[in-house]
């Protein structure tokens, strides 16, 4: 994933990545567990680009790295934002609004 990659990508917590990031048994290494509390902390779906902010202690090269890892095993989801506008229009469409 490089910075052209992500500037349209955003990413979520899953229910199980909320869950390492609440629990204090989680024994994933800190790194990891900083990326996942920033993105529980954020309550929602945030913009990939945004979350250097939130993990000031890692480069973006090694969030791309901690995030690909954290995705493979099902605790975040990335997200392209055309999904996100599809998902809406579909949304829309199915209730009648515009």
């Amino acid at each position: 994933m490089t910075a052209k990659d992500t500037s349209e990508m955003f990413l979520y917590p899953t229910a199980a990545g909320r869950a390492a990031a609440r629990s204090p048994a989680c024994a994933l290494p800190e790194s990891y567990r900083a990326v996942l509390e920033a993105l529980d902390a954020s309550d929602g779906i945030i913009p990939v680009e945004r979350l250097a902010d939130r993990v000031p202690d890692s480069l973006p090269r090694e969030i791309e790295e901690l995030l690909a890892d954290l995705e493979a095993i099902g605790l975040v989801e990335i997200v392209p934002m055309e999904w996100l506008v599809e998902l809406y229009l579909l949304d829309s469409a199915a209730t009648g609004q515009r």
